[in-house]
């Protein structure tokens, strides 16, 4: 294709074929069976399949209609003012209509309701939910399927299922809770400032050991597996059971989450003090650097108060290493050897333990 002169193009802009010359002047597409022809896209439009079961007219705006065969035909007029369907699926089966923005009406075997105003004031019943806004967004209640109800901006409730969420002042104060299985996730925010996110494992129930068949054990109290709370700008903190982990932060001041390039590139010039701890292992930075602290499960300690004082034990005290003023004065203790350095001039030896356990004097 040399575009918008003209050419052929297959698998593109989810068509399997399309042809154009004089771009917006002549196309013609395909999806599977269905071929399009645009003149003057999206003024003139047609779309046909070779069973006849699709059939799509346009002439934008002043006319439409479209043709399923085992679905639906409808008829558009000065789009969006006058729009009709005739639905013909034995499961929704009937008329709808909408003289927009006065009125609609919708007539079905599986939902009947009106329209005034759309989409300000609208009744709708059906099998699975009953609608009703008296003015949308500011009154929405539904009911059935989902249970819902906004007194929008002040307060909201929705459930769909496990999943509920509420909103007071919205989007100032918002909560979400989830359950999937035996574990329920909590989240509340309070924009910007708050955002805490829990979630909990709820234990099978099971019998107490000992106690009389008939005797029904007391609920055992969900545990918390996960969570995550900021105080935007002040602080973060992860926790995760599973993994073990734990990490704090000060100050934390991008608002939302913590997405990786600004982990990388920004996140190190805020952070004045950064807590991490894996397991027995945990890490310490306090002012970009100027105290550390580092333990580890087998033992081994370092802390560093840049550029004062540095100390450095192994696992099991098999070596201690400290040093003032970054080498100024340093000491060096392995099992076999020990050794002094002072003004940066060089080493002395001292006197190896005298045996297992000795302590240099």
């Amino acid at each position: 294709a040399l575009f918008p002169l003209g050419g052929e193009i297959r698998n593109f802009l989810f068509k399997d074929r399309i042809r154009f010359a004089l771009w917006p002047l002549w196309i013609r597409s395909q999806v599977n069976e269905a071929r399009t022809t645009d003149v003057l896209w999206p003024i003139y439009s047609r779309t046909t399949t070779p069973d006849g079961h699709l059939d799509k007219f346009r002439v934008f705006p002043f006319y439409a209609r479209t043709f399923n065969r085992r679905q639906f035909e409808k008829h558009t007029v000065l789009w969006p003012v006058w729009t009709h369907a005739r639905y013909v699926h034995p499961k929704a089966n009937g008329t709808a209509w909408v003289l927009f923005p006065l009125y609609g009406r919708v007539n079905m075997n599986s939902q009947k309701g009106w329209m005034f105003l759309p989409p300000f004031f609208q009744r709708v019943r059906g099998e699975q939910m009953t609608r009703t806004f008296c003015p949308w967004p500011f009154f929405q209640r539904e009911t059935g399927a989902r249970d819902k109800l906004y007194f929008w901006p002040l307060y909201g409730r929705r459930k769909d299922g496990a999943l509920e969420r509420r909103f007071w002042l919205w989007p100032l104060v918002i909560h979400e809770q989830n359950e999937r299985g035996f574990k329920k996730q909590n989240r509340w925010q309070v924009a910007p400032i708050w955002t805490s996110v829990s979630q909990s494992e709820n234990p099978h129930p099971a019998g107490r050991r000992g106690a009389p068949a008939e005797e029904p054990a007391p609920p055992a109290p969900p545990r918390v597996v996960a969570s995550r709370a900021k105080l935007w700008p002040i602080y973060s903190r992860i926790y995760d059971l599973e993994a073990k982990s734990y990490r704090l932060r000060l100050l934390d001041l991008w608002p939302v989450g913590h997405p990786p390039p600004v982990e990388r590139s920004w996140a190190p010039l805020w952070t004045v003090l950064d807590y991490r701890a894996t397991g027995e292992n945990s890490d310490l930075d306090v002012l970009w650097g100027l105290y550390r602290a580092t333990r580890r499960g087998d033992g081994a300690r370092a802390f560093s108060l840049f550029p004062l004082w540095r100390h450095e034990r192994a696992g099991g005290d098999s070596a201690r290493r400290w040093s003032v003023l970054k080498g100024l004065m340093a000491y060096d203790r392995t099992a076999t050897n020990r050794q002094v350095r002072f003004l940066w001039l060089g080493r002395i030896r001292l006197a190896p333990p005298a045996g297992k356990g000795a302590e240099p004097k």
